[in-house]
Parts: C-alpha cells; sequence; structure tokens
C-alpha cells in the first residue's frame, strides 16, 4: 500500500486485510509452533505479533495524546498528505526487509509472549482502537494534527502519516511472520 494518495477508509481496509492475515497465520500452526524461533534465528512468529501489538499501543499512546476527544463521525475519504520525509519512512517500513533494518526500541520489544489466544486478543483489541481513531478524525485533524516520533522526538508525524506507518509496521512484521512459518514447516516436511 505504498502509493501516494491513500484515503482513511483505504488504510483502515489495508487494517481489516492484515488483522485477517494475522489470525489466519494463528489458526494454521499449533501453539507450539507459533512460540518457535526460526532456524536461522529471528522472533516467533508470536513474538512477531506481540510486537505489532506492542507497537501499536505505543504509536496509538502518542496520537491520542495529541488528538481532540470526538463523537462525531471523521471523514473516511479524506487522503493522507505524505512530505517525501513520510514516504521514505514509510518505503523502509514496507517488507520485505531491504537494505536498512530499524532496531526497535526496548518499549516494543516482545520479552514475554503470552498464549496465541492472548496476543491474537490484544492484537484486535489494538486494531478496533486504531480503527476509531480513525473515524473519528476530521479532514483538518487527519493532516494537520501532529505527534512526537517514538524513536526521534525532534522529527513528529501527521495523525494521517501515523495511521500509514502503523499499516506499514503491521505488513512488514506479518511477512516476518509469515517468513518464520515457512521457514520452521519447511524443516517439518
Amino acid at each position: 500500500m505504498s502509493r501516494r494518495h491513500v484515503s482513511v477508509s483505504q488504510v483502515i481496509e489495508d487494517l481489516d486485510r492484515q488483522l485477517a492475515r494475522a489470525q489466519a497465520l494463528v489458526s494454521s500452526v499449533d501453539d507450539q509452533l507459533l512460540h518457535r524461533q526460526p532456524p536461522r534465528g529471528g522472533w516467533s512468529m508470536l513474538q512477531c505479533l506481540q510486537h505489532i501489538v506492542l507497537t501499536y499501543q505505543a504509536i496509538l499512546t502518542a496520537m491520542v495524546a495529541t488528538a481532540p476527544p470526538r463523537n462525531a463521525a471523521g471523514e473516511l475519504d479524506t487522503h493522507v498528505a505524505q512530505n517525501g520525509v513520510a514516504r521514505f519512512f514509510l518505503w523502509v517500513l514496507e517488507p520485505p526487509v531491504r537494505w536498512l533494518r530499524v532496531k526497535s526500541l526496548p518499549a516494543v520489544v516482545p520479552e514475554y509472549v503470552p498464549d496465541a489466544r492472548q496476543v491474537l486478543a490484544d492484537l484486535e483489541a489494538t486494531h478496533r482502537q486504531v480503527t476509531q481513531l480513525m473515524r473519528s478524525l476530521s479532514s483538518a485533524e487527519v493532516n494537520t494534527i501532529r505527534f512526537p516520533d517514538l524513536f526521534n522526538p525532534r522529527f513528529s508525524h501527521s495523525l494521517g502519516v501515523g495511521m500509514l506507518i502503523i499499516a506499514a509496521h503491521e505488513r512488514r512484521h506479518l511477512w516476518q511472520a509469515e517468513q518464520a512459518r515457512a521457514a520452521l514447516t519447511a524443516g517439518a516436511s
């Protein structure tokens, strides 16, 4: 979804597809395999999903702190404005991993991973929170209200770009989890 002109409704649809991918991933293998790290190292499938949850929560906290409280419905056909820096950052986040790896902040590194049902429930809950926020924003709020970058507080992103970051980040780590599944099931067959 690395297009330049993306509407809020398209981001929500993309996140819905990704949630379905995560649910399918969890139901495709047994719990023991979900916890196992791939033979060449890296995170297990559940660690990838838990990392998505932790990152969702961190970004969402920063976004909600800057967004005004709302009860009204937002404007879902609003296009998210992306400057060159945002487009580059989003390109870096998109799977597959390219030449630049981004080291995770300690707060979003999955040290303890609960069982698969809990990780999926947490993912579904944070997904609902993100899409509720998106649905509540007006056209002006999507592109003008800014929140600080988690890695470098000297940078900030619009709420709209924050939505795109969440979506790209989720795609990246779902891809990573699917690669882990492929590596683990290739050895089993």
